[in-house]
């Protein structure tokens, strides 16, 4: 096992808030966590879309867990840039999160970058142009590369083409091998005839040996309890919410001379 590499911390944690603690620890802490919940996924969990059927979804803790925790991230990010009422400083939290995002890409958890992803895109945020045009081309350039590595077009065809190459330690994004797992289920019947439909087990099989052949190896990086505490403490906000706050910091039909 590689050796555990050392935390990237400021010297007073005590004090320490989101904005003081390195990118690369954060998304560290992300991706860390994420494996651990992801590492105990068990394949059951993974049949009979139990994890969307509300009578069947006690059979898949780690698969909605890992769903829920995309969903805590996406929200933290959208929150946290939407609740930043001044452009320079709402500018500095977007870069933030992009250069997490690249740390995760780097880290391969695709999990926490695509939440990410789906925040900046999201109604609330995405509709800040003035923040976006703030960014250094460098950033700009960044969220470009990383919107066309996560797009949903062709059927997730860029992310796939990154999996199918990636190698371990790795969190995949479970929502491309969900969808799958649900065309295969809906589209095949379980048994053809009186025979069972051999063919279709064998389709689920392609689809879970994808999606769970990352669980064997760790992240070496260490958790500390602080830097928990400081992520799951951001604020997390309504839709609703979130859309107001948006049009407080960028109202319809503002310039940018009319922000501050």
């Amino acid at each position: 096992m590689e050796e555990v590499l050392t935390p990237k911390l400021p010297k007073n944690m005590d004090t320490a808030t989101f904005m003081d603690i390195d990118a690369e620890e954060i998304a560290r802490h992300v991706a860390l966590t994420d494996h651990m919940v992801y590492s105990e996924i068990e394949p059951y969990e993974l049949q009979n879309q139990a994890w969307s059927r509300p009578q069947l979804k006690d059979r898949s803790p780690n698969v909605l867990e890992l769903i829920s925790k995309f969903n805590e991230f996406s929200n933290i990010t959208a929150s946290c840039i939407v609740s930043t009422p001044r452009l320079k400083e709402r500018i500095k939290v977007i870069k933030k999160f992009l250069k997490i995002a690249m740390f995760l890409r780097k880290m391969k958890d695709f999990n926490s970058l695509m939440a990410i992803i789906s925040a900046l895109n999201n109604s609330s945020v995405g509709r800040l142009k003035h923040s976006f045009a703030g960014l250094p081309k460098k950033y700009q350039k960044i969220l470009d590369d990383l919107r066309n590595e996560m797009s949903n077009q062709n059927s997730y065809k860029n992310l796939r083409d990154i999996l199918d190459s990636s190698s371990a330690p790795c969190v995949p994004f479970p929502g491309v091998y969900l969808t799958d797992l649900t065309f295969v289920e809906e589209g095949n019947g379980n048994m053809l005839g009186d025979l069972i439909n051999f063919r279709k087990r064998k389709l689920e099989y392609e689809v879970l040996t994808k999606l769970l052949r990352f669980k064997g190896t760790e992240y070496n990086f260490k958790l500390v309890s602080r830097v928990i505490q400081i992520i799951s403490s951001l604020k997390q906000l309504s839709e609703n919410e979130q859309y107001e706050r948006s049009l407080t910091c960028e109202p319809r039909n503002s310039t940018r001379r009319t922000i501050s």
